[in-house]
């Protein structure tokens, strides 16, 4: 630490010193998946589940004695998923890195330092798929096994491989320009979704930058008695400081409610991992109670034989994601403003 000598004051500032530091500029935050619920470990490949509906019934009036003539039955309607085998792009440390002491590593500790980023890392993959319009599929020859991102299961780009009693309603998602997405929009969504569920919901929303930015200002509008829209500030002033506040990410209607996490991983390249148009404007709005991962493999590092280039490994896991219903759940996806 290097210091500067204050003599007026007599004391010795402590300035910080950065060259032994690694600044990283991404966030490694993942709330998608650090919020998803996980569920008991896998043993096959695949996972089979039902879905009931409660039917719409009214109550006859019976004359006294009468027997019952008629039975119905409670139906289920199954459904099924499939894991996914994945790996990071891997780690190699060659030997003068290793023997070599870097700004923010010591010497011989290079190897470690890539195992830790290697896992970062992965976990970010994973984010990505798991907000991804991948649609499941069956090994198959040479073709993998492959999860359901969550932008499949709600209808995003193809159909969903749950049953039609366990599909997102139409009214649920919202496909328009995100200019007009409008807290009557949203309130429409939770409407639809109520009804199907048959009581107010409660969601978690896991959107991108400019959908999250629009919700924020619906808020800072003011209609005047001309029916003119404009933008107001709210401040919030008191003795310690005062802010411009222009963040909402709570929505309260009369059916549901709605908490917001901005993300950048919505809907990201299959291919290359890239965010899309789409990225920035959509969200998935849902019930978390519905929604787990179930994993055969955790998150493992693994290290391989030194061929002679220095030592190598990178970061596997096993998993599937696992909505268990999508029909009182919703779904903003657009790529236009």
């Amino acid at each position: 630490m290097a210091g500067i000598f204050e003599p007026t004051q007599g004391t010795m500032l402590r300035i910080p010193d950065y060259s032994d530091r690694i600044t990283s500029i991404t966030s490694v935050k993942t709330p998608f998946l650090r919020l998803l619920k996980r569920g008991a470990p896998l043993a096959t490949t695949r996972h089979s589940w039902n879905v009931e509906v409660y039917p719409v019934e009214a109550a006859s009036a019976s004359v006294d004695g009468a027997d019952t003539s008629s039975f119905t039955y409670m139906p289920r309607y199954p459904c099924e998923t499939f894991i996914q085998w994945v790996k990071s792009n891997g780690w190699q440390v060659g030997t003068i890195a290793q023997a070599s002491a870097t700004a923010g590593v010591a010497k011989n500790r290079e190897k470690p330092n890539q195992i830790l980023k290697d896992g970062i890392r992965f976990n970010l993959m994973l984010e990505r798929l798991l907000l991804s319009t991948q649609t499941h599929q069956a090994e198959s020859g040479l073709n993998p096994y492959k999860l359901e991102g969550a932008l499949g299961y709600l209808d995003a780009t193809s159909a969903s491989p749950l049953p039609s009693q366990a599909k997102i309603d139409a009214g649920a998602k919202f496909t328009g320009a995100l200019s007009t997405f409008t807290p009557s929009a949203l309130e429409t969504m939770m409407v639809s979704a109520a009804r199907v569920k048959r009581e107010p919901v409660d969601w978690t929303g896991i959107v991108g930058d400019r959908i999250q930015r629009s919700m924020s200002m619906w808020a800072q509008k003011v209609v005047d008695a001309t029916a003119n829209t404009t933008y107001f500030p709210h401040l919030n002033m008191d003795q310690q400081d005062a802010k411009l506040v222009q963040v909402v990410n709570f929505f309260k209607f009369d059916q549901g409610t709605c908490r917001t996490l901005p993300s950048y991983y919505v809907g990201c390249d299959l291919t290359s991992g890239e965010p899309t148009a789409y990225s920035p404007r959509s969200g998935i709005f849902v019930d978390l109670n519905q929604w787990e991962t179930r994993w055969q493999v955790p998150t493992t590092p693994r290290e391989f034989p030194d061929l002679g280039g220095g030592p190598r490994g990178d970061t596997q896991a096993v998993l599937m994601l696992v909505c268990m219903s999508a029909a009182a759940q919703g779904l903003v996806y657009t790529q236009t403003d």
